[in-house]
């Protein structure tokens, strides 16, 4: 990485932009850009004033070897951070669906309602921390994560559906028989739940179908 590269990485760190900097180091705007595309080099003494404004040594501005072995402390930094906010955020989501799964028999819409929240809560935790952690690479993580929990928030409680086939016949039979009770599910949850497994499996089919293309399009 040459001096024009570090003075843009630093800059785009402390979330400057061109003005801003030129301003605080007493340049031009046009300076600045010349530096950064390496059409000039800095002073002595702006040197000294940018290490200042990045806070920073001057020997990571000038230097490479320390530059470089920080980026790739922040960057596995950052992955950690990354990674253990969407492990919690799984945790929690999981948590949701267990609670909803296994507690069904007792008063089943607080249940149901409380696995919920529990699940969009991991939702919004996810994405407000995702914002506080300066990452990149914010689409792809989304994309992981969603696509993940997706699978927990929707598909796999529908594989437990599967095994309530022929309890779910005999209870169609109740209801045709003008019989309401209902021991695992009511009809309209029964219905709304359904259709929410239905799109997830054609969203996931989607996504896939999406990704086969762009593989074979990349070879």
């Amino acid at each position: 990485m040459n001096l024009g590269e570090k003075i843009q990485y630093f800059r785009k760190k402390m979330n400057l932009s061109q003005e801003q900097l030129a301003e605080q180091c007493n340049v031009t705007r046009q300076a600045v850009s010349k530096w950064e595309l390496n059409e000039s080099v800095p002073d002595v003494d702006k040197i000294i004033q940018l290490s200042r404004v990045f806070n920073v040594s001057t020997d990571d501005i000038i230097l490479k070897e320390p530059l470089e072995s920080n980026m790739n402390q922040e960057f596995y930094i950052k992955k950690a951070k990354i990674n253990q906010l969407m492990i919690a955020a799984t945790a929690l989501n999981i948590c949701g669906m267990i609670f909803g799964l296994f507690y069904r028999e007792k008063t089943y819409e607080t249940v149901f309602h409380l696995a919920v929240i529990l699940q969009v809560l991991s939702i919004l935790l996810f994405e407000f921390f995702l914002q506080r952690v300066r990452n990149e690479n914010h689409d792809s993580t989304r994309k992981v994560f969603y696509s993940l929990n997706l699978l927990i928030f929707w598909v796999s409680p529908s594989f437990s559906l599967s095994s309530l086939a022929w309890s779910l016949t005999v209870i169609l039979f109740e209801i045709l028989a003008f019989e309401s009770i209902m021991t695992v599910f009511n009809l309209s949850q029964l219905i709304i739940y359904g259709t929410l497994c239905l799109m997830s499996y054609t969203v996931l089919f989607l996504f896939m179908t999406k990704k086969k293309r762009h593989t074979f399009n990349t070879d």
